[in-house]
């Protein structure tokens, strides 16, 4: 038997990692990774700046609370080439423009008020300026009279009850509870001319009516019913309602040339007015509604019936039962 061959070892050439000393190659190691990480941590260190930015930005807006941001406007963007608009004048100036318009605002207040302060309260009481022709018997009784005339003025505080009644159960039945102007009656006397057709009823109040008699025309527009309304407010912060009831019963016109109760009372019943008796008053409240029409001298029959519309309404006020 022959004897077993034993397999060859290829051989190997050292490399200078065997060759070196244990001591050599472990430096050798440790360099390159020491390399290797300054590398890694070299490519980063280049990007802190940049990151650390928007975190500063941000810790930032936390610290200035929502108040400042909502106090800062965000930067309008403009197109390229594009000029930003302008602000306009009254903008950039706010305060300067909200001030001239309260300045004006009060200007105009304040001369309205000097109109009106410096308005005659009494000339409702003054005679009329028109000359009167008066015819009188031998005893000073007057028997004929040509002419608008007035006599002297009244004191509605004097009178029978009745009488002023009268005249506010017809004309103003709100008169006690309003300051010079009635919506509730606009509205009442708007509804009840569009159930007739036409004008069946008016909106003026006693106020009212003794701001046209005493202060404008009989012209009817909107700028006299605004003067109207403006000079009723004022004449109410001035005079108690027995003082207006007292003008409007001096200066108003009953026909027959008569301005004022005074002057119709002796005109038509030969008696002063603290005499009327309910029917007599009645009679010439429903006079003031169309004076020259419902007289008793021209149109009794007319006069008749317009007094039993005011002794209705004085029932349906409760003035009389």
């Amino acid at each position: 038997m022959s004897d077993p061959v034993e397999p060859e070892t290829p051989e190997t050439e050292p490399t200078p990692e065997a060759d070196a000393p244990d001591g050599e190659v472990t430096a050798e190691v440790v360099g390159a990774e020491a390399a290797e990480d300054e590398a890694v941590t070299e490519e980063p260190a280049s990007e802190a700046p940049a990151a650390e930015e928007p975190a500063a930005e941000a810790s930032a807006a936390e610290e200035s609370g929502p108040e400042e941001a909502e106090l800062t406007e965000p930067a309008v963007e403009t197109a390229p080439g594009e000029e930003a608009e302008p602000v306009p004048v009254w903008m950039q100036r706010r305060w300067q423009v909200t001030a001239g318009i309260a300045a004006v605002f009060l200007m105009i207040v304040a001369i309205i008020g000097s109109l009106l302060w410096s308005l005659p309260l009494n000339r409702a009481l003054e005679p009329l300026s028109s000359p009167v022709l008066i015819l009188v018997a031998d005893n000073g009784q007057p028997i004929a009279k040509r002419g608008s005339y007035k006599e002297a003025p009244i004191d509605a505080r004097k009178l029978p009850k009745a009488v002023p009644d009268a005249f506010v159960a017809i004309e103003d039945r709100r008169f006690y509870k309003h300051m010079g102007v009635d919506p509730l009656g606009i509205i009442r006397a708007v509804r009840a001319n569009a159930q007739a057709g036409g004008v069946a009823e008016g909106g003026s109040t006693i106020t009212q009516q003794l701001a046209k008699n005493a202060f404008l025309t009989n012209k009817r527009s909107l700028r006299r019913k605004a003067q109207e309304a403006l000079i009723a407010l004022y004449l109410e912060t001035r005079l108690s309602k027995d003082e207006i009831l007292s003008r409007y019963l001096s200066s108003v016109y009953f026909g027959e040339g008569a301005f004022g109760l005074r002057a119709a009372s002796q005109r038509y019943f030969n008696k002063s007015p603290e005499d009327l008796s309910i029917g007599e008053a009645a009679m010439l409240a429903g006079l003031v509604k169309a004076p020259s029409r419902l007289a008793p001298s021209v149109n009794p029959d007319g006069a008749r019936e317009r007094m039993r519309v005011v002794l209705n309404a004085m029932v349906e006020t409760g003035a009389i039962t």
